[in-house]
């Protein structure tokens, strides 16, 4: 019997659970593989730009092809220059001018004329380039060169001094040039010196510089140190001098300025320290009080700049006495110059101390910038006469007068104040009249009436009985005839001033008032501030060539008699200007 196997099927098997792959680990520190680095094809280069065309290219071509050609021509001026051939280098340098060589142009024509001898020409080109470009200052210097070629000494040491002071030329100037415009301010300053010893002073350029060069002493030979009767030294004529004459020049011994707010006291304690500086010997021939009859006469020579002859110097009290007896203020009003408010202080100059005082003066002062003083003959004084000034207000009632000299230690015995005190003493109306005087100042309506009663005091009892019908005004009022009437009137200047300054403003009809006022001054003082300022105030109000001539004479008087055309003009401008800062309706200022 074999196995038995059974033909049926029975239940599948389950089949068994395939394992799971492990991972495979991975590799430790094996570095990435970086992709492979397929270079790019290189690409098409992009056109360029075309440039844009410059529209300044072509302008600054041609400006370097100007700038060749006036370089061109400069340089054949030059040559023409140095040989001589002054005209063609005019022309050439002409050419540059119109061909837009600016300043340095002009500069360059400038020294051609010069060399041509055409000095007003080089100017006028000197001044053009200066004012084209201030800062071009070789301009300033050909200008000087200009001025000191036409002899405008005062005026080339001035444009020197100011282009030596700017404050760019120590950088503009080479060494070498600096060195030339030394030489040529000495050489200007030289030349100026031997002007004004010789008398010759360019008023009116130093009364219009802002910083005008210092002046230097001068005394003319018509005036001499005398001792006078009653008045002790003082100087006198020693020959006819003419109206207007330059009689000396002084610069100051000792000088202080005033500042805002100073009071006299400390203006007298800087003096007499200023006085302990200088020189002994000068300050010694002046009078510190007392009897001058047993001083000795100075010698114009003992007026000298110090020499280095070793004096012993005054003791402070001594200093202070001399001072009190002998210094001088001086205003904006009596100052010139466009600086003339920093012209204001006190100071001592002992050859003018000389002068003694008179309430009719016969000479007059005028301060400059530096201090120096100039005293001019306000009219014609015959030799042998003394020489003498104000030293305070003489425009004043004579009681006034009298107290202010009494204050100086004398009392003024001049014709006038004994004129005036036997008219106050004989007629009763004018002593009233003087009486209400102080009362009527600042008071216009107050003051009229004053002229009126002085007028009626004063008045002829016994008038001329054709009068003519139109009379003709004096053009120059100085009435030497019988003079005491305007002498009395003047004694009250203020109140006639004030109306009759009233009446030309206004253009009034009543010439009489003015033509009283006007006379009364001028027979006091023609030279007087005030004179002038009538006579501007006077063409204002009337353009005929009355005033206009009044004017002229008034600015000869005080300021030179031989003033030419330009300087006139120039100083009669100064004096409007001053007069249009008057304020309509103030009271005159005499002072």
């Amino acid at each position: 019997a074999g196995s038995f196997e059974s033909s049926a099927p029975g239940p599948k098997p389950r089949p068994k659970p395939k394992p799971k792959p492990k991972p495979k680990p991975k590799p430790k520190n094996k570095p990435t593989p970086k992709p492979e680095h397929k270079p790019k094809p290189n690409p098409k280069p992009k056109p360029k730009p075309k440039p844009k065309p410059n529209p300044n290219l072509g302008l600054g071509l041609r400006y370097a092809a100007m700038a060749a050609q006036l370089e061109a021509l400069k340089a054949q001026a030059d040559a023409k220059l140095k040989a001589g051939d002054f005209a063609a280098a005019i022309a050439g340098y002409g050419q540059c001018v119109d061909g837009g060589g600016g300043a340095p142009a002009l500069c360059n024509r400038s020294a051609a004329y010069l060399k041509a001898g055409q000095p007003e020409a080089a100017l006028e080109d000197a001044s053009a380039a200066a004012a084209e470009d201030p800062s071009y200052l070789f301009a300033r210097f050909r200008a000087a060169l200009a001025l000191q070629a036409l002899s405008r000494h005062t005026e080339a040491v001035f444009t020197l001094e100011t282009l030596l002071r700017h404050p760019n030329a120590s950088t503009f100037f080479s060494d070498k040039q600096k060195q030339l415009l030394f030489r040529s301010l000495k050489k200007a300053a030289s030349a100026l010196r031997k002007d004004q010893q010789q008398g010759r002073f360019d008023i009116a350029t130093l009364v219009t510089l802002p910083r005008p060069p210092n002046c230097n002493n001068y005394t003319s030979a018509a005036v001499a140190v005398a001792m006078t009767p009653g008045a002790g030294r003082g100087l006198v004529a020693a020959r006819d001098i003419t109206e207007g004459e330059l009689l000396f020049v002084e610069r100051p011994h000792a000088l202080v300025r005033a500042r805002p707010g100073d009071d006299v006291e400390r203006l007298y304690a800087e003096l007499v320290k200023e006085m302990a500086k200088a020189d002994p010997k000068k300050t010694a021939l002046l009078t510190s009080g007392g009897d001058e009859s047993t001083m000795a006469v100075p010698a114009l020579a003992d007026f000298a700049p110090a020499s280095d002859e070793n004096v012993d110097q005054l003791d402070a009290p001594t200093l202070r006495s001399i001072m009190e007896h002998n210094a001088f203020t001086f205003t904006p009003s009596e100052s010139l110059g466009s600086d003339a408010e920093q012209a204001k202080g006190y100071g001592l100059w002992p050859f003018s101390a000389m002068l003694n005082h008179s309430c009719l003066p016969n000479a007059s002062r005028v301060f400059l910038g530096d201090g120096s003083m100039l005293c001019r003959a306000n009219r014609a004084i015959p030799e042998g006469t003394e020489i003498v000034w104000p030293y305070f207000n003489v425009f004043q009632p004579l009681v006034k007068r009298r107290e202010e000299s009494v204050k100086w230690g004398f009392t003024c015995a001049c014709r006038r104040c004994e004129a005036q005190a036997a008219a106050l003493e004989e007629n009763a109306a004018l002593r009233e009249a003087d009486a209400g005087f102080a009362a009527s100042s600042g008071d216009s309506a107050a003051q009229r009436e004053l002229v009126e009663r002085i007028e009626a005091a004063v008045a002829d009892p016994d008038p001329n009985p054709n009068p003519s019908p139109n009379p003709s005004p004096n053009p120059h009022p100085n009435p030497s005839a019988d003079p005491k009437t305007a002498w009395v009137r003047s004694a009250y200047m203020s109140a006639y001033l004030d109306h009759s300054l009233r009446v030309l403003g206004a253009g009034a009809d009543d010439a009489g008032a003015a033509e009283t006022a006007f006379e009364a001054l001028c027979a006091v003082d023609p030279s007087h501030p005030q004179v002038r300022v009538m006579c501007v105030v006077g063409m204002g109000a009337d353009p005929g060539a009355l005033w206009r001539d009044r004017c002229e004479h008034a600015h000869r008087v005080r300021y030179g008699s031989d003033l030419d055309g330009d300087s006139l003009e120039r100083l009669m401008a100064l004096t409007a200007e001053g007069v249009a800062k008057f304020s309509d309706g103030g009271e005159a200022d005499m002072d």
